[in-house]
């Protein structure tokens, strides 16, 4: 089994300078010109938004154990048409800094490392009663949505 390098785990709100690199890459390679924080804007409903940490350090144990082990079995075979939006996909790994897990396993297009993110999909999706969330996993070398376990849906 490869080891998982957890980051943020520190009780700073701010995500650290390796998400934030990370962010930026994708905004690039994505041609998004909107900074990080008016996509969490976006993303929530128009409303400002700061990036979390739970409190309850067993929640978020929880989540980065889930994505983990979703990383870990998440096999070959993936689905390379998954659509969601990656602006949400961003969004979700601003607000949700703490619960990214950098992986040494490789994409199977690409061959680059992988990452392991909790996705929520945008407030209008859950106000429209077609929201989304659960572990994600991409690859930011090449820009691909690998895998999702979807756990909640509304």
């Amino acid at each position: 089994m490869e080891e998982n390098k957890i980051l943020n785990q520190d009780l700073n709100n701010e995500p650290r300078e390796d998400i934030r690199e990370l962010i930026e890459s994708l905004r690039e390679k994505l041609e998004i010109r909107q900074s990080i924080e008016e996509i969490a804007t976006d993303w929530n409903g128009g409303k400002p938004v700061t990036p979390q940490y739970s409190s309850s350090t067993a929640t978020n144990a929880d989540k980065r154990e889930a994505a983990n082990s979703f990383i870990d079995n998440w096999g070959q075979k993936s689905n390379f048409d998954l659509d969601y939006p990656w602006r949400d996909v961003l969004a979700s790994i601003y607000v949700f800094h703490d619960c990214v897990v950098f992986s040494d396993r490789k994409c199977p297009c690409c061959g680059g490392k992988i990452v392991g993110l909790n996705f929520v999909s945008c407030r209008s999706s859950w106000q429209h009663l077609c929201g989304r969330a659960g572990s994600m996993v991409i690859c930011p070398s090449c820009v691909k949505q690998i895998a999702i376990r979807i756990t909640v849906l509304n």
